[in-house]
């Protein structure tokens, strides 16, 4: 049995409707889940869940990396899955198995912004670390983390704690403790029009994604375990 990981801020403009329908996709599909945590911020209407308080205090990548070390330094299962409010898994799945995906090399998608700059010193740290060339784990899916080997990364994530643009700590987890990686396309859906999932089971929302979230209440409208 796999224990799920949530790492969540503050200020969602659904009211949190993202969690809880992710919440109710995972009760619906999942299987071989045991506990569910979350780590940041825990909505009241929230039940059966291990909630492990943490603010956001630096930017958006840096509070993963330290909300994740927070869990690791819990009861956490070994193994792990890993999710974000706005990951919703749409076909069954197993949550022992669940592959690592990847999308490409990190290489091809630094821009001239800050988070193309955090992709680039991604990239850079692990050229440095004997990766010639480094993939890209950051796909918008669940991936499996194990908390020792990720409590190894500590040091590291420190090291940028403070810093504008730090890490992407999936693709330094991802390349550094060499997972292979399914290739796939990122299920990430930036405009508002619903899409079947694919590989990967998943799809992931933009903020402004309100006709996709109003579907997904209308095939996923009983309550989950984890729901008062």
């Amino acid at each position: 049995m796999t224990d799920i990981l949530y790492i969540l801020g503050r200020g969602s403009k659904h009211e949190d409707m993202e969690l809880r329908l992710s919440l109710r996709c995972l009760g619906e599909n999942a299987r071989n889940i045991d506990r569910v945590f979350i780590v940041g911020n825990c909505p009241d209407w929230v039940q059966n869940v291990k909630h492990i308080p943490a603010e956001d205090t630096w930017t958006a990548e840096n509070n993963a990396f330290q909300k994740i070390l927070k869990a690791c330094e819990s009861d956490i299962s070994n193994d792990f899955l890993l999710m974000n409010d706005d990951f919703f898994m749409l076909t069954p799945f197993d949550a022992e198995t669940y592959p690592d995906f990847c999308r490409g090399y990190l290489k091809d998608r630094i821009k001239p912004d800050l988070y193309g700059m955090c992709i680039e010193n991604t990239h850079n740290f692990l050229k440095e670390h004997g990766k010639p060339r480094p993939l890209d784990f950051d796909v918008h899916c669940p991936m499996r983390l194990n908390k020792g080997a990720f409590k190894l990364l500590k040091e590291t994530a420190e090291s940028v704690k403070k810093a504008p643009t730090g890490y992407l700590c999936r693709s330094l987890y991802g390349n550094i403790f060499n997972k292979t990686g399914v290739g796939c396309k990122d299920p990430k859906i930036r405009e508002d029009v619903w899409k079947e999932p694919d590989l990967t089971g998943c799809i992931s929302t933009s903020d402004d994604c309100n006709n996709i979230l109003k579907e997904l209440e209308n095939r996923f409208n009983n309550k989950s375990r984890w729901e008062k």
